[in-house]
């Protein structure tokens, strides 16, 4: 081949690839999601709208918690529909006490455009949840997760639901690892001290948390946590599931996720919680007083989550 064919050659090759390269950076940063939820807040809990089929004639409530392991349906729904749950399964509660369940298998839930196929709900009286202007007629959680990339934007209180795989986020943020804890989302964080030691541990996310952060009795008893408290608050009781459970609330120096450090954090504890793992020690829960300061994006599929301070952060 003459030396002016080759290089004729060679530009075209160069030609195709860099169209190749720029259609796939493109296509990268063009992912479209396959459902655009817009979401009311309540300055706690997400809200979003769902219909369950084949009952579809009722736009439920659905509130969005990333620390639940399970969907968890109004139990009034059940005597509405006429349905009887066949099975049972348990759910453990703050306190670390087990109780069981009626679940039913629906057909599908719908969120705008995504379907879930075949989802199960746990029954649950949701009526203390309810507010003056919202209804709580559900939960999802986890298997909402564990079927998409789940993008909360508190900027423009939107849902946004992606196919799982890869993700082309953005710069102004910071992708940190996630793991599960059976089927609860867990990140590393860190606690300073006074004397200038820190505490590196795995925490619970929890979207739909009503603390700052709230550790496990055992791990503010191994560690000396109530050292880390900058201020106390107070004590005052909550109703969990299974039991009444009085809390010590205070004020945390600072608490680090990744790039970011955060002060004066709520903090909280009582002996009464261990919502922990036998196999794994686990420090507690980041609770809603810390996620609202960001903008999120959980993408299970690659254990990463997603953080990128919104207009709330540090207020």
């Amino acid at each position: 081949m003459n030396l002016p064919l080759r290089n004729y050659l060679a530009g075209i090759c160069w030609l195709i690839c860099g169209c190749l390269q720029t259609a796939w950076a493109q296509a990268q940063h063009t992912i479209r999601p396959v459902s655009v939820l817009p979401f009311s807040y309540d300055g706690l809990h997400i809200f979003i709208k769902g219909v369950i089929h084949p009952y579809d004639k009722d736009t439920l409530n659905f509130i969005f918690d990333s620390g639940c392991e399970m969907n968890i349906l109004d139990a009034s729904y059940a005597a509405l529909w006429k349905l009887t749950a066949v099975k049972k399964a348990g759910i453990s509660g703050l306190a670390d006490g087990m109780t069981y369940l009626p679940v039913l298998d629906m057909a599908e839930l719908q969120l705008g455009d995504a379907h879930l196929e075949k989802p199960s709900f746990y029954l649950e009286d949701l009526k203390e949840l309810n507010t003056p202007s919202t209804p709580v007629d559900g939960i999802l959680g986890y298997p909402l997760l564990a079927v998409y990339t789940v993008m909360v934007d508190f900027d423009h209180h939107r849902l946004l639901l992606y196919r799982p795989g890869p993700f082309p986020y953005s710069k102004k943020g910071q992708v940190l690892r996630m793991d599960l804890n059976f089927y609860t989302p867990v990140i590393q964080a860190s606690l300073p001290f006074a004397n200038g030691n820190t505490l590196k541990g795995t925490y619970h996310i929890t979207l739909g948390g009503n603390y700052g952060v709230m550790f496990n009795y055992p791990y503010v008893r191994k560690y000396r946590v109530d050292e880390a408290f900058l201020q106390r608050t107070g004590e005052w009781p909550v109703k969990d599931m299974l039991k009444t459970i009085d809390y010590f609330n205070g004020v945390l120096t600072a608490l680090i996720i990744g790039q970011y450090h955060l002060r004066n954090v709520p903090g909280s504890y009582s002996p009464d919680v261990d919502d922990g793992n036998p196999e794994r020690e686990i420090a507690g829960a980041i609770g809603n007083e810390v996620w609202r300061q960001f903008n999120l994006i959980f993408n299970l599929s690659q254990h990463e989550l997603y953080l990128e301070p919104n207009k709330q952060f540090g207020r």
